[in-house]
C-alpha cells in the first residue's frame, strides 16, 4: 500500500516486517526510541513528534503479501488483483508473499487501517521519515544505485522482497522509502475511523502517493 504507508501506536504509520537474506553496508540510522510491534506484524519505528506532542511511528517496511491477505481472509474483504508478473497464478503469489502488496486502491488501504487500529501518514509524516538532513535521498546524499533501490533504472522489472536493499534504509531505519513500489499517504482531513464501502463514492478522500515504483506503470501500494 507505497510505499503505502502508516501505522500508529498513538498517532502514525505502518509497514511489514522483512526477511533479509544476505546484509550489504547498511545506511547509517538514528534510533530516536524503541520500536513497537503491531497486531498485524508491523515494525513501527520511532521518528519524532506528531503535532498534538504525541510520539510517532512509520511502520518499517510497507505491507506485504503476506500482512494483506491475512487482512483479507481475517475480515472477509476482497483480495486485491495480482500483478501481470506473477502470471496471475495463486502459486507464484505464494512465492512473494514478503514483497510489498499492490494493486490496493487508497480506500483499501484505509480499511487495513481501520480493521488494526493504524492510520495512514499525512504526506509530511512520511516525508519526516523520509527526508535526509545530509542528501535528497532517503539514505542521504549518494547518487542512487542498484544497492540503494529497485526502480526501472536498476531493478529486474518486478518488485522484491521489502528490506532487500538496506543501503538504501532511511535516517531512522524504514526500509523501501525509494524505490519498489509508490505508497499511500492522506490529507489531514481524511481519516476515518471505519470500512468505508470500497465501491463507494470517493469524492471526499484524496491522497498522496509518494516514492517511486519499480516501473512507472506500477499500481500504488501501502
Amino acid at each position: 500500500m507505497s510505499k503505502t504507508k502508516t501505522t500508529k501506536a498513538k498517532k502514525g504509520t505502518k509497514k511489514a516486517a522483512s526477511k533479509q537474506a544476505k546484509t550489504p553496508a547498511v545506511a547509517e540510522i538514528a534510533v530516536i526510541g524503541d520500536p513497537i510491534i503491531h497486531a498485524d506484524g508491523s515494525k513501527l519505528l520511532p521518528i519524532g513528534k506528531a503535532e498534538n506532542g504525541d510520539e510517532l511511528f512509520l511502520s518499517e517496511d510497507p505491507i506485504t503479501w503476506r500482512q494483506y491477505l491475512k487482512f483479507c481472509d481475517d475480515s472477509g474483504y476482497p483480495r486485491p488483483e495480482l500483478p501481470t508478473f506473477f502470471g496471475h497464478l495463486e502459486i507464484l503469489a505464494s512465492l512473494h508473499l514478503d514483497h510489498p502488496v499492490v494493486n490496493v486502491s487508497f480506500i483499501d488501504a484505509m480499511n487495513y487501517c481501520a480493521f488494526y487500529g493504524l492510520d495512514l501518514p499525512t504526506e509530511d509524516e512520511w516525508l519526516q521519515a523520509a527526508k535526509h538532513p545530509t542528501g535528497a535521498y532517503p539514505w542521504g546524499k549518494d547518487e542512487p544505485s542498484k544497492e540503494h533501490l529497485n526502480c526501472a533504472e536498476f531493478g529486474p522489472g518486478k518488485t522484491t522482497p521489502v528490506g532487500h536493499y538496506p543501503k538504501g534504509n532511511g535516517r531512522y531505519g524504514h526500509h523501501d522509502l525509494a524505490g519498489n513500489v509508490w505508497e499511500w499517504c492522506r490529507n489531514k482531513e481524511d481519516k476515518p475511523a471505519d470500512f468505508v464501502d470500497p465501491a463507494g463514492p470517493l469524492a471526499s478522500l484524496k491522497s498522496a502517493t509518494p516514492g517511486a515504483s519499480t516501473t512507472s506503470g506500477s499500481a500504488p501500494t501501502m
